[in-house]
């Protein structure tokens, strides 16, 4: 499923990216065509420029745009039943089917959010459409788990009276939280429309730079914490959403330690500062997903966009060298991309 009271006075650094094999140079602009002002819908020197191919492209990237919204609506009716009321297909043989169905929805969608998987894309989708195309995934991952999950009648918790109607509110009011947290990051980033809206006006998306507000400013990760209520509040609690409770416990915390470290490498010390000033989830006890303790020595003094061959993060060094200075030098492509991981967010010092 996501995420400082600052502002930015510094000058931005000029973007840059590497090929596996080349050094590093300045970013290339996407320049719009001479037709229509949008930019290609694929990254294909060999696309037609003729005014039939601009006006396929502009129709193929209509319905991807529109189409991504509608799809993205119609998930979250399907999500709100999912948890709310469950399956109602019982199978002796759950535990397996549920086990894989709850994994495919977690390894796909942490997999496409790695940088080295973007990047990879990159030759096929641009950055414009790389949103609704993770977007779409994630729809589409949910839909096959909303398609084929099995039940079981056996349950943890059946509540009944006062203490159901408490548990139903507080369902409830995750929702509430979860939308209001996306919100705060720009819900158009995280289905994909603001970039898709950018491509269709043929404008360049501006950097994203972000001024903590509100529940950013007491925890780090609003919108986990929000999906967490999601999948714990209920008021009937059967051993397959258990299941599914517990496993996506687990991928939302290892999920939020993971963004911590991209958000360290691509942003360094500022970063760093505020982990220490701001706890992953209040009262948590551990280190990574609370208040992390100060280390002032344990980053470079320079910011990883301006120094691109820090090995900072064992995260980072899944990757080469060249993909490692690639993915230091491209946070305006993060940007573009949209997801919340990677905003823009400086500290002036």
């Amino acid at each position: 499923m996501n995420h400082l009271s600052i502002n930015n006075q510094l000058p931005t650094p000029e973007p840059a990216e590497t090929g596996p094999d080349e050094q590093m140079r300045p970013a290339a602009r996407k320049e719009p065509n001479e037709l229509t002002g949008h930019p290609d819908l694929l990254k294909n020197p060999s696309v037609d420029r003729t005014g039939d191919g601009q006006q396929w492209q502009r129709t193929v990237g209509l319905v991807v745009g529109v189409g991504t919204q509608a799809v993205f609506a119609l998930t979250v009716v399907y999500l709100f039943s999912f948890l709310r009321f469950g399956a109602f297909r019982d199978s002796s043989h759950w535990v397996l089917t549920d086990a894989l169905l709850a994994l495919q929805f977690a390894i796909p969608h942490s997999i496409l959010l790695h940088p080295f998987t973007r990047n990879r894309l990159r030759k096929w989708i641009s950055p414009e459409f790389y949103g609704a195309f993770f977007c779409l995934a994630t729809c589409a991952s949910l839909m096959l788990m909303f398609g084929f999950w099995k039940s079981t009648p056996h349950l943890i918790w059946d509540l009944s009276g006062l203490p159901a109607n408490l548990m139903l509110a507080a369902f409830l009011l995750s929702w509430i939280s979860l939308l209001y947290s996306i919100s705060l990051t720009g819900l158009g980033y995280q289905t994909g429309w603001t970039q898709w809206m950018h491509w269709w006006n043929g404008t360049r998306q501006p950097r994203r730079d972000f001024v903590p507000t509100s529940l950013y400013l007491i925890l780090r990760h609003p919108v986990y914490l929000s999906f967490l209520g999601l999948i714990w509040f209920t008021p009937r609690m059967s051993f397959d959403h258990a299941l599914l409770t517990g496993t996506w416990t687990i991928y939302i915390f290892v999920g939020s330690v993971l963004k911590d470290r991209r958000l360290e490498f691509y942003l360094g010390r500022s970063y760093q500062t505020y982990c220490e000033d701001v706890p992953g989830y209040p009262f948590f006890p551990l280190a990574a997903l609370g208040r992390r303790q100060t280390a002032a020595n344990t980053m470079p003094a320079s910011n990883s966009l301006t120094n691109p061959s820090c090995r900072i993060l064992s995260f980072a060094e899944a990757c080469s060298d060249s993909e490692n200075a690639s993915q230091a030098g491209n946070a305006e492509t993060e940007d573009q991309i949209g997801n919340d991981e990677a905003i823009a967010w400086r500290r002036a010092s």
